[in-house]
């Protein structure tokens, strides 16, 4: 909200373009979070004929009010954002679209208070997993941190693999706690001659839109 109110919207450049001509015009898009319908947000005009240079790019700025009310409250949830323009000559011919250009958008407190993820089975002085954790199911906890949403989404790592990802949800109670990791993933992070043991890190990230926030460091077990 900040950057909307320095900027009075969301400032926006279009990269120069091959056979530039005056006349030019182009037409912003938007696509807001979970909605598929793509909105009109802003219009370059047709460029002028007097000092017209084909090297400079178009640019504009899609104005505050397509993303905050007049009380500056959000008209979305935070989220993801995705942008395209279609360019047209003086003789109305339209471009292809180009790929999407995604950004996320953040208007509510961002997650903070990270703490470290939690084995259950593997508290000891010692952490160890044994085979007998291992039938029990081996899970990973993911302590309480502070402005979660319901969307954040929890990516669960285990070793070099991503074992789990879920959101937060609605009313969440905390410690959250992964889905069992499959024995499989188990051994294929253990050592490769069969023999143990060998420490395996577990770790989480919390998701908000492109947005990531880790753990302050890793959990070790063996």
């Amino acid at each position: 909200l900040d950057y909307l109110n320095t900027n009075n919207g969301l400032p926006f450049t279009i990269s120069v373009f091959s056979l530039a001509r005056p006349g030019d015009r182009a037409n912003i898009f938007m696509i807001a979070p979970g909605s598929p319908d793509p909105v009109l947000v802003g219009n370059i005009a047709p460029r002028p004929v007097p000092g017209f240079d084909p090297s400079q790019p178009m640019t504009g700025t899609i104005a505050k009010n397509h993303f905050v009310d007049a009380n500056d409250q959000p008209l979305f949830a935070d989220g993801v954002l995705s942008f395209y323009y279609l360019a047209y000559s003086r003789a109305g011919n339209e471009t292809r679209k180009p790929n999407d250009t995604n950004i996320s958008m953040a208007f509510l407190p961002l997650p903070s208070g990270l703490q470290n993820a939690v084995i259950p089975l593997a508290t000891e002085a010692a952490p160890l997993i044994d085979r007998a954790d291992a039938i029990l199911g081996v899970t990973v906890q993911i302590p309480t941190f502070v402005n979660h949403q319901p969307t954040d989404q929890i990516v669960v790592t285990w070793g070099s693999r991503n074992v789990a990802s879920f959101p937060v949800g609605v009313n969440p109670i905390f410690p959250l706690e992964s889905s069992a990791i499959p024995y499989p993933t188990l051994l294929s992070e253990g050592d490769a001659t069969g023999e143990g043991p060998k420490d395996v890190t577990a770790n989480y990230r919390v998701v908000r839109g492109l947005l990531e926030f880790h753990a302050p460091a890793t959990t070790s077990t063996s």
